[in-house]
């Protein structure tokens, strides 16, 4: 699995990505298979990083209503 991941503008193929305003770039899947597969390439650190994302934005929004 790929350590070198930064978080990038969002990609045209994923619509949860969209909603979620983020995407995560694998520099190396980058240059290896193209944008597009960036997010399948990625898919298992992606989908740890959105699930950590999710709880991030319920916390804030549950600090923001206290």
């Amino acid at each position: 699995m790929c350590k070198d991941i930064m978080f990038k503008t969002v990609s045209k193929r994923n619509e949860e990505i969209k909603s979620m305003n983020f995407g995560l770039t694998c520099m190396k899947c980058m240059r290896s298979t193209g944008e597009e597969d960036i997010i399948y390439a990625c898919k298992n650190v992606f989908e740890k990083e959105l699930e950590k994302r999710k709880q991030e934005v319920a916390q804030m929004q549950y600090d923001w209503e206290k």
